[in-house]
């Protein structure tokens, strides 16, 4: 189908702004040393640079969310522009690493209303049969932003500083501005009334302990969480206009399931290039450039194959098709099982492989399958949950990593770690991980 001139914009303010959020976050993951010589300060507090953002960035994106869905998704769209772009320039002239934490947090917001809108106002603005294709194209920017931020923000990092990062992000991001305040229609209605202020509360602080207990393991903060997470369920089961329409999971098992999918997938494959990076530097001797390169061999697969596999969604079931992308992320994990000193290149390059077709097998499918089930006033909503569910499961899957690499090392450095131990580590949690892919594979089939 041939697209108009406002679906072509809207299309490439959607690529851009998925790739300006992925790799800005990736590039400034390789300045975590920079930000620590130039702050003078420990690599456990530079860490909260990350961290914190995340944190933000999941409490946040629901209530914006359905706050896009009730005024106007433009309005949130652009205003999140506008916020995450001047907290990235303004991050440039931080003093200290207390500056550049407030800015971070103040980025994630910005992200959060990014993220909570982008997806709904492209699903929106195109026919449901283009659906999985141009989410699929989405995916391809994501993941272009996913491999090429280490290999950008290393050479940027290395010949101008961590703050070069955020003026590339800055210069990218005011393309998006431009494109988002004068050629995205608006979409949602005018009424503002009714918001859930109670449990909007409810849901930021018990997203906001959930995943910072389980990022540091605190079973004391989790539980509180927990707490908090079912007070909030209690409470939109029992207000006119809740935050979270608690029937789209309970009348749509479809929407339930795909969802919970999503949480699985994450949590079973975030953390495979941390993984990869602590083998291929520390087990084969690989420099960290060396072993950036060859992990780009998945997000690039995924880059590739993304649009063909959101096209195919469009003609055979979503649902299948991620069910089939959750069963080969599952094979990718047992083929990289078996990996020890002496596996060759050519084995390394081909589970890497395999994780490239996973993921673009399930991921644009899997999100075709979400926000069809949804009726378009609720896109917003849908799509702050499904960016809900990938941070939680991106904080599930290093909290398991930390927790093993506790167990088997205690204060021992992974640097200081023999070769076999490292590797008894790295199996360890992949069979974790295989244990919840293999459950996520079941909960996939169960949705159709």
């Amino acid at each position: 189908m041939s697209n108009t001139r406002e679906q072509k914009y809207i299309l490439m303010v959607v690529l851009l702004t998925s790739f300006m959020c992925t790799f800005s976050g990736n590039a400034l993951n390789l300045s975590i040393p920079a930000i620590e010589a130039d702050f003078g300060v420990s690599a456990k507090a530079v860490g909260w640079v990350i961290t914190l953002y995340t944190l933000v960035c999941a409490a946040a994106a629901v209530p914006f969310g359905k706050l896009a869905d009730i005024v106007d998704r433009k309005k949130i769209f652009c205003t999140g522009l506008v916020i995450f772009n001047i907290a990235a320039l303004l991050s440039v002239f931080s003093w200290n690493l207390t500056v550049l934490l407030t800015l971070r947090a103040i980025q994630g917001i910005g992200s959060s209303m990014i993220f909570a809108t982008n997806m709904a106002i492209l699903i929106a603005a195109f026919d449901p049969r283009e659906r999985g294709r141009v989410l699929g194209i989405s995916s391809c920017a994501t993941y272009v932003g996913l491999s090429s931020g280490p290999v950008i923000g290393g050479v940027l990092n290395q010949h101008f500083g961590w703050q070069s990062i955020m003026i590339v992000t800055v210069l990218i991001g005011l393309v998006c501005i431009y494109i988002g305040t004068t050629k995205v229609p608006k979409q949602g209605s005018k009424k503002i009334e009714g918001f859930d202020g109670k449990g909007t509360i409810l849901f930021c602080l018990g997203i906001t302990a959930l995943m910072y207990g389980i990022s540091v393991i605190n079973w004391v903060i989790i539980v509180i969480g927990v707490i908090l997470s079912v007070l909030f369920i209690f409470t939109e089961l029992n207000v006119d206009d809740p935050v979270v329409k608690m029937q789209l999971f309970t009348k749509s098992k479809a929407f339930l399931c795909s969802n919970l999918a999503a949480l699985m997938n994450y949590s079973a494959t975030s953390a495979i290039t941390y993984m990869m990076s602590m083998y291929l530097q520390m087990a084969k001797g690989f420099s960290s450039q060396s072993a950036g390169l060859i992990l780009i061999t998945a997000p690039l697969i995924q880059a590739i194959l993304s649009p063909g596999a959101g096209k195919l969604s469009d003609r055979y079931s979503p649902f299948k098709m991620a069910s089939i992308g959750m069963a080969v992320c599952t094979l990718a994990l047992g083929i990289l099982y078996f990996i020890d000193v002496d596996t060759s290149m050519a084995y390394i390059v081909f589970a890497l492989v395999v994780v490239g077709v996973g993921f673009a097998i399930f991921a644009a499918p899997n999100t075709s399958a979400v926000m069809g089930q949804v009726d378009k006033a609720d896109y917003g909503i849908a799509s702050s949950i499904l960016a809900t569910m990938r941070n939680i499961g991106f904080t599930v899957a290093m909290a398991i990593v930390t927790l093993i690499v506790g167990i088997f090392m205690g204060s021992q450095g992974m640097n200081q770690a023999s070769p076999e131990l490292l590797l008894s580590t790295i199996r360890t949690c992949i069979l974790v991980f295989m244990g919840i892919s293999v459950v996520g594979i079941f909960v996939s089939i169960k949705r159709d």
